[in-house]
């Protein structure tokens, strides 16, 4: 019963886990969508490629995404080139910059973005609100003809604050049910006691 209360409660966690995969795909997939048709627009001569990353750039500060969700821009050598609520961070290399658990995620990032090009990671940030950093999962995916990372992040705070309830809520269930059940293997020992007319062990010894 323990061993299926733990798997149920983690893969209610697994499940929404792949569902805030799925979209952060799917948001990261529409802004790419939307550099691509300005890259087009610059490699036609209809805009300079300066204009036309700026125009991108624009476009893609202003999308927002679920509760609190917003996209950073940076290219492969760790200078952020568009944060859509951090604007300090415009123009900065983040190469040294680490989280309290000493994951240097920008660097992370980049090299997502070298190699196969998209990915996840996950790493604490600030959250508004928040008294420390929350955990927070990320998408990255590279926009190799600008050499752009894409980064779209959700945190995870809800989500481990439901497993943690769902575990506490089945652990109980698990916990009342035991004891239903200890109840009633002591009820019938005790019946089956009174039947046997004492212990099985020493009714045995007698009727031998």
């Amino acid at each position: 019963l323990l061993a299926i209360t733990l798997w149920n409660a983690w893969q209610m966690r697994e499940l929404r886990l792949q569902d805030r995969k799925v979209t952060l795909e799917q948001v990261t997939d529409t802004a790419n969508s939307v550099v691509s048709e300005y890259e087009a627009m610059g490699r036609a001569g209809k805009l300079s490629t300066e204009e036309a990353q700026k125009q991108a750039l624009d476009r893609v500060r202003a999308m927002r995404f679920g509760a609190d969700g917003y996209f950073t821009v940076m290219r492969s050598d760790t200078v952020v080139l568009m944060h859509a609520i951090k604007s300090e961070l415009n123009g900065k290399n983040m190469a040294d910059m680490k989280d309290p658990n000493g994951v240097y995620l920008f660097r992370d990032i980049a090299q997502i973005g070298k190699t196969p090009g998209k990915g996840f990671i996950e790493y604490l940030w600030p959250k508004p609100g928040a008294d420390a950093p929350q955990p927070k999962l990320s998408y990255v995916l590279n926009f190799r003809p600008w050499d752009w990372n894409f980064i779209a992040g959700l945190y995870m705070d809800d989500i481990q604050a439901e497993f943690r309830a769902s575990l506490w809520k089945a652990l109980g269930w698990l916990l009342g049910v035991g004891a239903l059940m200890s109840v009633v293997m002591v009820r019938v020992s005790i019946s089956l006691q009174k039947q046997l007319g004492g212990e099985p062990a020493l009714t045995s010894k007698i009727a031998a």
